[in-house]
């Protein structure tokens, strides 16, 4: 009972602190700073840090565009991650520089994603309205299929850690129960010990004042056998 609502007090936690979730996680225009000028771009910002989310979304884009983006993998992890002259027909049948940044943000990560069909040919909502909305549609796609996965994996991980905790809490419970009864029975034979104790001192007082008494007896004896 106390698991079930560990969990879904932890589970209403993270649906509470997920970043735009007002929005439902849907990609905002903006710009972003590329080749010394600013660029448009659709931007989330979202829980799982980057490193994460940029490896998910390299696999994501590989398994559903057959491209891959450069700059992140073994011994490489930059905020620019690219794909140049790559064609991706649900945008354009025209090759294009694919570009994504993820950087860390205060909520997780903020990602930035945009292309360009040239030097200074960026897909924008104004000029490439279709363009843009496709990849809109890649990116939010990505997002409803990724961050559901993603936090259930951390509430399984939390989960487990109740499970751990709740485990180690019974051992606790149960080692405090078995010391408190070695106390008790160790209670009961100090008890016992005081009682023998204080017998003990009785009787050693006793037996002091007989032995005090008896070397009177003797001096009393000597002197009289001395005086005869």
């Amino acid at each position: 009972m106390k698991s079930s609502l560990l969990t879904t007090l932890v589970f209403i936690c993270l649906l509470l602190n997920l970043p735009g979730r007002s929005q439902g996680v849907v990609p905002q225009k903006s710009t972003i700073e590329h080749n010394d000028k600013n660029r448009p771009c659709l931007k989330a910002v979202v829980r799982p840090m980057p490193k994460t989310l940029k490896k998910a979304w390299q696999d994501y884009l590989k398994d559903s565009y057959d491209f891959k983006i450069k700059g992140i993998g073994f011994l490489t992890n930059k905020d620019l991650l690219t794909a140049e002259k790559v064609t991706v027909n649900e945008i354009s049948p025209k090759a294009m520089d694919f570009y994504t940044k993820i950087v860390e943000h205060e909520d997780g990560s903020e990602m930035s994603v945009f292309a360009s069909h040239g030097y200074d040919i960026y897909i924008s909502k104004e000029k490439s309205p279709s363009e843009f909305a496709a990849m809109k549609g890649i990116f939010q796609e990505f997002l409803q299929n990724f961050l559901p996965q993603y936090h259930q994996e951390l509430i399984k991980d939390t989960q487990k850690k109740i499970k751990g905790l709740e485990g180690d809490r019974k051992s606790m419970e149960k080692q405090i129960r078995k010391d408190k009864r070695k106390i008790e029975k160790l209670n009961k034979e100090i008890d016992k010990i005081n009682e023998a104790l204080i017998s003990n001192k009785s009787e050693l007082r006793q037996i002091e004042q007989l032995l005090r008494s008896r070397k009177n007896e003797l001096k009393r004896v000597q002197e009289t056998l001395d005086n005869m």
